[in-house]
Order: structure tokens, then sequence, then C-alpha cells
């Protein structure tokens, strides 16, 4: 029984020793994030920051603001095609799921997917027209081609604009892609294994390109 116990002890230590040692991936991460979901809300011009509107009340409890809300469409003069949201019908959703990558060893994919459901325009119709989900990603990741020096090790890349075209019709609107299929089209290497995706800006813009849908939650009113 000892020589059994002492033969799996050596089997155990053998295989742990003969495991490859991971030789990048040494920033810190989550044992695992595999997803990012959020609901879509009207994105509206900021209040007090260098690029919003100068504050002009404040609420009951002494915080500056900025009345009324002002939404980016109407910022920009409220262009007849711009999109609105149907207060008692419209929904939006979006999400970002990890999948295994289709473009070549050791790749990493997001799969890409958003809904709008009945979205309106100025005049109160259904919306068609083409927009985009406009994204600003921060990635850390281990750069596994080596072609000059530095490269090959964990690095933080600058903050990368990804946009995803789509087209509304009759007010809805579906996106599913991915993001290798976008940045290939860039002419950019795909995402390697042990890759960190932070999210800075997720915005939703019109056929103006004025930001219509931005993640977020909208609580409703409750009746007394």
């Amino acid at each position: 029984m000892r020589n059994l116990l002492f033969i799996v002890a050596v089997a155990v230590a053998l295989a742990v020793t003969a495991a490859p040692a991971n030789a990048g991936c040494d920033f810190e991460h989550p044992r695992k994030a595999k997803q990012f979901s959020c609901s879509l809300v009207q994105a509206f011009v900021s209040c007090g920051n260098p690029t919003g509107n100068v504050p002009n009340t404040t609420s009951a409890s002494g915080v500056p603001g900025c009345t009324p809300p002002e939404t980016f469409n109407a910022q920009a003069g409220s262009q007849i095609n711009g999109w609105q949201w149907w207060e008692q019908r419209s929904t939006g959703t979006l999400q970002f799921r990890e999948t295994q990558g289709n473009f070549g060893p050791n790749t990493r994919d997001l799969k890409v997917k958003m809904r709008l459901r009945r979205i309106i325009d100025k005049t109160g119709g259904l919306a068609s027209g083409s927009g985009t989900l406009s994204t600003l990603a921060r990635t850390t990741f281990e750069d596994t081609v080596v072609t000059s020096p530095g490269m090959g090790t964990d690095m933080t890349i600058i903050d990368f604009p990804a946009p995803f075209a789509f087209s509304m019709t009759n007010g809805n609107a579906n996106l599913a892609t991915t993001a290798n299929t976008l940045i290939a089209g860039l002419g950019i290497a795909p995402l390697p294994g042990c890759t960190s995706l932070e999210v800075v800006s997720i915005q939703v813009l019109d056929p103006n390109g004025n930001a219509f849908g931005a993640c977020g939650i909208f609580m409703k009113d409750l009746q007394n």
C-alpha cells in the first residue's frame, strides 16, 4: 500500500513539473471574465465637463445640474432623421462574449451582438438608416508576434477605437459580428490568448453621427 501511494505521489509531482509554464500573461487579471452585456439608454450631453453644457441649476440636494436635459440630436439642431426612443415600446441590448478565434492558433475573439427595437425618428415614424456601434477599448495582452525588440511581451496598447457599422430598417436593427472580423479588415493581427479588454466608451451613433444610445439603466417611475 505504501508503494502504491509513493507511485501516485511521484506521478502527480512529475505531471506538475512537466506542465508548460506560461511565460507571458503576467499582468494582473481575474480568473475569468467571459462576457460584458448591458441595456441601452438615451445618451445625453454631459453637464459641467469641458465638452458639455454649463450648469444652470442645482438639484434639491445642491448638486450642480443642467436643465433641460439635452440629447446630442437636439444639440445638433434636431435633425429630422435623428433617432429617438419611443418611450412606450423602444428597447436596446448589447453583448460582447468571448469565443474561440478562427484566425490562427492561440487566437481568441469576441462575439458582438446588438438589438434595437421600435426606434423612431423626429417625425415619430419608425426609423431607418445607417448607424454605428462606436467602441473604445483599452487592451492589454501578451504579444505573441516577435518582430522587433520589446515585442513578444505583455503590453497595454493605445486606446483603440472600433466602429461596427449596422443598418436600421423600420425601427429595428440587428448587429451580429466579431471583433476579429472588424480588425482583420484594418490589417491588424487577431486577438491572442491572454487578452484583457477594458471598456472605455460605448456609444450607438445615428445616421448623422450623433450619439443616440449608451450602456446604462433606466428606472421606471413608481406610482404613488
